[in-house]
């Protein structure tokens, strides 16, 4: 049996063949309109597991059962929510088809609606919107196929079954069975109510984000049962979040014209949504308890299952001679949806490898990563290799059904024309790729492009591994945090590089340095690091032999030099000395008017140290190359504003680039460090680089930061 439903509503579908139900037989009647989101037009519709084998129009549209009747499941199941945050129309399309395909046949359908609503919002200035797909089920129903009627040696069928056709008009080959009939046919249906939902979030706060977050049902499919994520949709209805602008595009709901409009977006209110539940629900309970089956009310087709054609049902309709032909081709087509299918398991984790081993640097492949990388590619290559044989076998089955349909004459049989190619079952896949026991976070992590750097945070007395944190080969790694007390003049938090003895790879590695003892309460030193792969910026612009690590210091109140040109990235990756206010500081500067880079150091007290790092090759906008400051110049500045009397401190935030467009750095150090409340941190927010920075009352904190687009951003 083909099913397109999900686990718990395969076992209530299933429950229905066998529990008693309600049969009413004004449920045969026609089905004339096709349905937008599955791939028949009437219920009992012959269909290919895989859909169609030539790239013409499926099965789907005519009946080859005697006759049936229906049973109705009044347990609805089926419901799915499922929300996403997305900054752009094609990741938004992306992860719904990924997340839906399994459960939803017209999941590609939904996803072109919402990716179409995203771009439309997005060219009136969103840059990131919350999605919903809501599916509430009203009825499921199962098929049940019988033979003719017999009433004086006269046969009856249903009107519209092929079976009731004269030999002459009914099909006289497997092959033409297969074309007219398919090898199964639809024998359960979930109809119900679809909403799609988008809303704006672009200003949302980081602690509005993750609220709504804690609300929605992100990345995961919930609400099995009659109402389905009530829990949720209550806590919407309640927050603030269900009225900022959502839009909806509702359907099956057509009924309820008067409240909504069908299938057109359309602004909504969370809040209405008690209501319109409400009056659904009291309408549908009508009309099941007057036994009233086909009602709008009861809204679109949704999901739905099949079954092949078994002995009895092909007997009675005059096609017993096609079984053993029609089960090699279902076999064959079932084994080809498995692995072909962008509903299936296998092609789901295929395109996520695929994924993978083309962009490994955003993947934690955990240890042994090179041999991981390797065997996973190899995987990859069978899976495309079984694809292949499958495309060939396929085209070979396509003309054999073709050409029984013409009733050639040396026609193969289906048999013979649809065999699955040798060392290609899905299910054996599937079992080698388990047995690389990848990292479990593979199994779920979406390939949307999306990627946050690896952050280390560091405190003084308490680094391990000798302060190595990172390989500088492979990775790029700058200073993203420093807080604590930098009074003594021989307090300094540095980043180096250093070679590994016994490997020869380069290493990252901190150094925190103070004169205080550590376990001085309010006196420790915290620092922290960003660090991002090399490969985001490109195969050569980003190598390690361009970094260039240079120390600076004041040999007396303040010092400007040098230190490489613009085309480079000048990050400060180290800070040493007495922190005594703005008017002490060290900054590193691109020059409007020249093609120099310089760093100033000032102090009115002792002497200031700093590390830089000079890494890279960039271009400024239009110049045609692959990396590219953020407009303007890529310079962002922040300063803690005055702390009210009131106030024990003050705090200030600025969002820069996005983290999937751009990596921040800093390029200023500036302001009163003498406790444990002053700290400058520049690290991801959710979705973009944040500049934030904090003082104690009657002290001030500054920072600078500069970002660089990575190669493939736009």
């Amino acid at each position: 049996m083909r099913l397109f439903l999900p686990g718990m509503l395969q076992a209530l579908a299933l429950a229905s063949l066998v529990v008693a139900g309600c049969e009413d037989p004004s449920l045969q009647a026609s089905h004339s309109a096709k349905h937008a989101l599955v791939p028949y037009q009437s219920p009992g519709a012959g269909v290919l597991p895989g859909g169609t084998l030539s790239g013409e129009a499926a099965p789907g549209e005519e009946l080859c059962l005697a006759n049936y009747t229906y049973r109705v499941q009044n347990v609805s199941a089926g419901a799915i929510s499922l929300a996403g945050f997305s900054q752009t129309p094609a990741q938004t399309s992306r992860e719904v088809r990924q997340l839906l395909a399994p459960e939803l046949p017209g999941a590609d359908s939904l996803a072109t609606r919402l990716e179409a609503r995203h771009t439309e919002l997005a060219d009136q200035g969103a840059r990131e919107v919350v999605w919903l797909v809501l599916t509430t089920p009203h009825l499921v129903r199962s098929l049940h196929p019988y033979g003719p009627i017999y009433d004086n040696g006269v046969s009856t069928y249903a009107p519209e079954s092929t079976c009731g056709l004269s030999p002459e008009e009914r099909p006289a080959t497997p092959g033409e069975f297969a074309r007219r009939c398919g090898s199964a046919y639809v024998n359960i249906e979930v109809l119900g109510r679809i909403f799609l939902l988008l809303a704006d979030v672009t200003d949302l706060s980081r602690e509005e984000r993750g609220d709504l977050r804690n609300v929605l049902p992100f990345n995961r499919l919930t609400g099995w049962g009659d109402d389905p994520a009530i829990s949720w949709y209550s806590s919407l209805v309640e927050s603030p979040f269900a009225r900022m602008g959502w839009h909806l595009y509702p359907m099956g709901i057509k009924s309820i014209s008067d409240i909504l409009t069908p299938e057109a977006w359309q602004p909504y209110d969370f809040a209405r949504t008690p209501q319109i539940h409400q009056q659904i629900s009291q309408s549908l309970s009508e009309l099941r308890q007057n036994q009233v089956y086909e009602h709008p009310w009861f809204g679109v087709t949704y999901q739905y299952a099949t079954r092949p054609y078994d002995s009895v049902e092909l007997v009675y309709c005059h096609a017993d001679a096609f079984a053993d032909e029609l089960d090699c081709l279902h076999h064959f087509d079932a084994q080809r949806a498995a692995l072909m299918s962008s509903g299936s398991e296998l092609n789901a984790r295929w395109q996520l490898m695929r994924w993978a081993i083309e962009n490994p640097w955003r993947m934690s492949w955990g240890s042994l990563s090179t041999t991981r990388q390797t065997q996973v590619r190899e995987w990859v290559d069978e899976v495309d290799r079984c694809i292949d044989a499958y495309t060939r076998v396929t085209d070979t089955c396509a003309a054999a059904v073709e050409n029984q349909v013409a009733h050639q004459p040396d026609a193969p049989t289906l048999c013979t024309a649809c065999t699955p190619p040798p060392d290609c079952d899905p299910d054996t896949l599937l079992a080698h790729l388990d047995e690389l026991r990848l990292p479990e976070h593979f199994k779920e992590f979406l390939p949307t492009g999306r990627f946050e750097p690896s952050l280390f945070v560091f405190e003084q007395g308490r680094v391990s591994n000798g302060g190595r944190f990172a390989n500088a080969d492979d990775w790029i790694c700058t200073l993203n945090h420093i807080s604590g007390h930098f009074a003594g003049g021989g307090e300094s938090v540095m980043l180096k590089k250093e070679t590994d003895a016994s490997s020869g790879m380069g290493i990252w590695r901190v150094d925190l340095k103070s004169k205080r003892l550590p376990q001085t309460p309010g006196q420790l030193l915290r620092a922290g690091a960003s660090c991002i792969p090399r490969a985001l910026f490109g195969a050569t612009s980003m190598a390690p032999e361009r970094d260039d690590l240079l120390d600076l210091f004041t040999p007396s109140r303040s010092q400007t030099l040098g230190i490489g040109f613009r085309d480079q990235a000048h990050a400060l990756i180290g800070v040493g000395g007495r922190l005594n206010g703005l008017q002490t500081y060290v900054e590193t500067t691109l020059e409007p008017s020249s093609v120099m880079a310089l760093s100033t150091l000032v102090s009115d007290v002792d002497e200031l140290q700093a590390r830089v790092l000079s890494f890279g090759t960039l271009s400024e906008p239009g110049e045609g190359g692959v990396q590219r400051h953020i407009w303007p110049a890529g310079e962002y500045s922040l300063q803690t504003p005055p702390a009210s009397p009131e106030a024990p401190s003050s705090e200030a935030r600025r969002a820069l680039a996005p983290i999937d467009e751009a990596y921040c750095y800093l390029t200023e150090i500036s302001g009163r460090f003498d406790g444990r409340t002053e700290l400058i941190e520049l690290s991801p927010s959710y979705n973009v680089w944040e500049l934030r920075v904090r003082a104690a009352a009657g002290k001030q904190v500054r920072a600078s930061a500069r970002c660089i687009r990575y190669a493939d951003a736009p």
